[in-house]
């Protein structure tokens, strides 16, 4: 699952992973070096984890894979959401 990550003003887009044994503790996550630079955050500090929000090309995709004509506009927008 893709999930939002937020520390501070700071947001991020990443993958979930779950994990068993004794690897992180009960409310821990765990991030890459890159997501901790990113987010300004060290070990111990709190973060937020939601949803991701839903790519709004998602539907022009589905609509292609139906059969459907892209449209200019909604493949400017499908581009746009994966070199993000």
């Amino acid at each position: 699952a893709r999930v939002e990550v937020r520390h501070a003003s700071e947001t991020l887009i990443a993958t979930l992973h779950t994990v068993a044994g004794e690897l992180l503790g009960a409310g821990e996550a765990g991030l890459s070096e890159w997501a901790w630079r990113r987010l300004g955050a060290r070990e111990g500090d709190s973060i937020e984890v939601a949803h991701a929000p839903p790519l709004t090309s998602l539907r022009a995709v589905r609509g292609k894979v139906y059969g459907h004509r892209l449209a200019p506009e909604s493949l400017r927008t499908v581009v746009a959401d994966v070199v993000a």
